[in-house]
């Protein structure tokens, strides 16, 4: 699960949450007396589960962004060892011609 692309994760989400509201919808329709009666528990609950989604959301941006940003220092970091390695070839060059 690790290898998974986090915005895949997110469009899974989001489709679970569709399938569950699109289920509630149905069954609304096949029993109203039923969802009168536990309307408001649904109501919270889909708030609950949407601020859980959109937190979720923002967990994976966030280790997107930082991940990105330890590509960028690891590429800058080997950038930087190419170079030293480049110099020290170089002078030891220098020296053996010398």
């Amino acid at each position: 699960m690790h290898d998974e692309d986090p915005m895949d994760l997110i469009e899974y989400i989001k489709g679970s949450l569709e399938y569950l509201l699109q289920s509630k919808q149905e069954i609304s329709k096949k029993s109203p007396k039923r969802m009168d009666f536990s309307e408001s528990f649904h109501e919270k609950h889909n708030i609950e589960y949407e601020q859980l989604i959109q937190n979720l959301e923002a967990e994976i941006r966030n280790h997107i962004r930082i991940e990105h940003q330890l590509k960028i220092h690891i590429d800058d970091i080997e950038s930087k060892i190419e170079d030293k390695e480049s110099n020290e070839m170089k002078y030891k060059n220098t020296i053996e011609v010398t």
